[in-house]
């Protein structure tokens, strides 16, 4: 917190007559007053987040309120909100796609999705799986304006992270941060994917969801 926080949050002293000096006057009383007002003003005008006291301001879309928010507004736009976990990873098994119902809201919860780019729904699919196929018990830890969101696979083992950063918005996700390097090579250059596991427990990336 802020010293000016401090200074807000601290009680005014009572002032205790003892008669020993005259009263003031009403008029100096609201002077006084209109002065500390002002000064107090200034202070918090010039001072930098001064208004939340050093809090970052509230997400102007609550679809992307929170890092869990964003996930689960991701997971809504293909259907499989309520879906369970197990029925996601069957389908992801046999290779079946999930229809997106809602390109425009799947937009605003990435931070760098270029969907012209060929590789965009591989991108994407890659961490719609890693969110889809351990939903119920997502895991979120945020440090400053960054958040890593964890899902879990059938052992329990936790994702990669999906990373997601804090924006005027609200939380997005950081499609280059997300998916690892040499599947993020591998989507670009079309080559199927190798046997390596990118690290243990990792899924590996799904058949992107279709349009």
């Amino acid at each position: 917190m802020s010293d000016v926080c401090r200074t807000l949050d601290r009680p005014a002293a009572r002032h205790v007559s003892t008669g020993s000096r005259p009263a003031r006057s009403a008029t100096y009383e609201r002077g006084s007053a209109s002065l500390v007002a002002f000064v107090v003003a200034a202070i918090l005008a010039s001072t930098p987040g001064a208004f939340g006291c050093g809090e970052p301001a509230a997400p102007t879309d609550l679809r992307l309120l929170t890092p869990k928010t964003t996930a689960e507004t991701l997971l809504d736009v293909y259907g499989v909100a309520d879906v369970s976990e197990e029925e996601v990873r069957r389908r992801m098994q046999i290779g079946r796609s999930f229809h997106l119902n809602d390109p425009d809201t799947r937009a605003v919860c990435f931070a760098d999705l270029d969907e012209s780019a060929p590789e965009a729904e591989g991108l994407v699919g890659y961490v719609f799986g890693s969110l889809a196929s351990g939903k119920s018990d997502l895991e979120v830890t945020i440090t400053g304006d960054v958040a890593h969101v964890f899902g879990k696979d059938e052992m329990g083992r936790r994702s990669r992270p999906v990373v997601m950063r804090r924006h005027t918005e609200g939380w997005k996700i950081v499609l280059r941060e997300s998916v690892p390097v040499a599947i993020q090579r591998r989507l670009v250059n079309g080559t199927p994917e190798s046997s390596d596991a990118e690290s243990p427990g990792s899924p590996e990336a799904p058949k992107p969801p279709t349009p």
